[in-house]
């Protein structure tokens, strides 16, 4: 017996140093790829329920059911991905000498257009007179601030060309995953919680609260971000907004942000709308806004947030732009699943504090 105990030291002393050593190189080797992996597991649960209902009735090919799920999924990402991405860049293009020329017009000082709107004209002459009083050349500041933003542009456009390689690369491993995550994920999960050093009851406690962050995620913010987004292009498009492509991809992008949200884009747009003598198109834009998207917002948020995210919206918040801070964009899953499991653990410790 005496002899054994140093083998079993030993024993276990390898398997967690070798253990910690492969965790370490998986971190190391699938970083890159953590937000495709985590969109692809978020993607898995919301399709859990489709996987499942189509493989209890065709039990011998859920191998191709996976499949085919994962290559409509796929399809669906990668397809608006290219041509919107074409389109957003197309319509940036052409919105930079359009934003120039108008404030190149605010700069002349012959007679204003007589068909202007006379709140436009007023407040433009207010501004150059205020600008005149302070030794400011507008034009000057704002083409500076243009061309900033069109060097930015450039960059940005030359960063994705640069990196198509890279695109292709998170796509495939979404692929991937996705179809690993469909066919085996309840496998995994077991596998994984067997490993974990706690009572079966607190362990499932553990995995519903991460299962219930990943799903609000995937169900809240994308499907409200894409669901806003489509409803504000579709808002501009209606009544004639230029460049609605890309402001109903900004609106996307602003989304997620409580409170504020789409208003930070349509806001702007219905002022500009007014102030250029479009009052008819400012105010059914703004009621657009407001009944359509921010309704459809409210209703569906608290159904796929509230419920399965079980978490405080503010902190969930907080923890999403630190985490994105810090990780890029894969803090937007980060974020909410290290305060899921903050919360879990501090449930465990209360119910394994003695009561008094």
């Amino acid at each position: 017996m005496t002899t054994s105990s140093p083998e079993i030291s030993s024993s276990r002393l390898f398997i967690i140093g070798a253990g910690l050593l492969l965790l370490a190189l998986g971190v190391t080797m699938f970083a890159p790829f953590l937000t495709a992996l985590l969109a692809a597991a978020s993607v898995a649960l919301l399709l859990r329920p489709v996987y499942r209902s189509l493989s209890a009735r065709a039990p011998k090919h859920s191998t191709a059911i996976a499949a085919a799920l994962t290559a409509l999924i796929s399809l669906l990402v990668a397809v608006p991905l290219f041509f919107g991405g074409w389109t957003i860049l197309r319509e940036a293009a052409q919105a930079y000498p359009a934003a120039r020329a108008w404030v190149e017009d605010l700069s002349r000082t012959d007679a204003p257009d007589q068909t202007a709107s006379p709140r436009l004209t007023s407040m433009i002459d207010s501004a150059r007179d205020y600008a005149e009083a302070m030794k400011i050349d507008p034009q000057t500041v704002l083409l500076e601030n243009l061309n900033r933003i069109s060097a930015g542009a450039a960059k940005f456009a030359k960063s994705l060309v640069m990196n198509a390689a890279s695109v292709f690369l998170n796509l495939a491993v979404f692929t991937a995953s996705l179809f690993l995550f469909l066919r085996d994920g309840p496998r995994m999960i077991r596998t994984a919680t067997e490993l974990i050093p706690l009572p079966t009851e607190k362990k499932e406690k553990l995995v519903t609260r991460v299962r219930g962050v990943l799903f609000a995620v995937a169900s809240g913010v994308f499907l409200i971000a894409l669901m806003q987004g489509v409803l504000s292009w579709a808002g501009f498009a209606l009544f004639r907004v230029p460049f609605a492509v890309l402001l109903g991809t900004i609106c996307a992008v602003f989304a997620p942000i409580p409170f504020v949200g789409t208003a930070l884009v349509w806001v702007p747009v219905a002022l500009y709308l007014l102030l250029s003598g479009a009052a008819g198109k400012a105010a059914a834009l703004t009621l657009w806004f407001i009944v359509i998207v921010s309704l459809s917002d409210n209703l569906a948020r608290p159904i796929l947030l509230g419920s399965q995210m079980k978490l405080p919206i503010p902190l969930v918040f907080i923890s999403v732009i630190a985490a994105m801070k810090a990780f890029g964009f894969a803090g937007l899953f980060i974020g909410p699943l290290v305060i899921a499991l903050a919360f879990g653990f501090v449930d465990i410790l209360q119910d394994d504090a003695p009561r008094r």
